[in-house]
């Protein structure tokens, strides 16, 4: 079949990819942290510290598909208030209650309190990924803003919003510890973090990458090969403050430092593959499907994983079957992919439900 979508195709699988991702980032100890259990000597510790170390884009993925479908629109305030905040507020509302209800059944939480369930969601979330609802919420607030504004930038604007993110959030981190010593930080008056955020950046840059530029395939080495060298960066710069200072556990704080430039090349690489490639009919119709279903997937997922915990799943793929402990964690992660997939078919035939999702 010739790929004839190819915009919505490499959406949905960039969808795909990062909800898989952010599986992966809730198995923690099991995968995310495994490096842990390795020496600091050993090959094993380094790639799996740097394959943690990448996951950190598949979050700021989520919001640079955002930008990318939501950017090139014109909506009024009250129809992004309506049909957009609305819907997300009432899907935190409605998950979270059932988290909550599944926490009581788990022996996690003790007893039903309403004013509890309101002040917690309140206050914090009831589902440690549900962060990003919120996040989102805060970006479709000022949605209707960025709509307005994207038509008046050209593409060096786009490029100095890169460049000011991978300066204020890579570059001046690592000078900080190396030069400083982490002893000095910079005067809180000059604060740009709040451009910094997942609201900001990545959106645009979604919507940039999208719709305004162009890059041939022979220049995606360069920008793996920059990824390459930001991770060993990263990486090496986590084991010298933890060496240095002696400390109890392996800090993540420089983890972040260039997800942008992760998040960017991913992003132009599966757009410029599926942009270019005849796709099966069937497996474009099995990416449309995990690509439309993959906002559900990242709502069940957590509560799949808290469920699976006590299944011995994990110990069956490693010890009974002898898979590699890095793999079987990615496994694990397809396994949660999957049945949170199938739940988020079943609740998409619920009446009221179905349409959250």
């Amino acid at each position: 079949m010739k790929n004839t979508t190819a915009h919505k195709l490499y959406i949905d699988v960039l969808r795909t990819l990062a909800a898989l991702g952010v599986i992966f980032v809730h198995t923690y100890k099991d995968g995310h942290l495994l490096f842990l259990e390795y020496s600091s000597e050993s090959l094993s510790f380094y790639l799996y510290m740097c394959i943690s170390i990448f996951s950190s884009c598949f979050v700021p993925v989520f919001f640079m598909i955002s930008g990318a479908l939501l950017l090139n629109r014109k909506e009024s305030v009250r129809y992004v208030w309506k049909h957009r905040i609305a819907r997300v507020a009432l899907v935190l509302l409605v998950f979270s209650f059932i988290n909550y209800i599944l926490q009581i059944y788990l022996g996690t939480e003790s007893g039903f309190s309403l004013s509890y369930f309101f002040l917690r969601l309140y206050k914090n979330y009831w589902n440690y990924s549900y962060w990003f609802l919120y996040s989102y919420i805060a970006f479709l607030v000022f949605l209707p803003l960025f709509q307005a504004a994207v038509p008046g930038l050209n593409n060096s604007h786009f490029l100095y919003l890169i460049i000011i993110m991978i300066c204020y959030t890579g570059v001046y981190p690592l000078l900080r510890w190396y030069l400083l010593a982490d002893r000095y930080n910079l005067s809180p008056y000059f604060n740009i973090w709040w451009a910094c955020e997942n609201i900001v950046i990545y959106p645009l840059t979604g919507y940039y990458i999208d719709s305004r530029i162009r890059i041939s395939n022979k220049r995606l080495p360069f920008l793996w090969i920059s990824s390459c060298l930001c991770l060993a960066v990263c990486a090496l710069t986590t084991v010298n403050k933890y060496t240095l200072l002696k400390s109890a556990e392996y800090s993540t704080e420089y983890w972040d430092c260039f997800a942008i430039v992760y998040a960017v090349a991913l992003f132009l690489t599966i757009r410029n593959i599926f942009s270019s490639i005849s796709v099966p009919t069937l497996l474009t119709k099995l990416i449309t499907i995990t690509g439309r279903d993959s906002f559900g997937i990242y709502l069940f997922h957590v509560m799949v994983m808290d469920i699976l915990q006590n299944t011995g799943i994990l110990d069956f793929f490693r010890k009974t079957l002898h898979i590699n402990y890095m793999l079987s964690a990615w496994i694990y992660a397809a396994v949660v992919f999957c049945i949170s997939l199938a739940l988020t078919e079943i609740f998409r035939k619920l009446p009221y439900i179905g349409r959250m999702l």
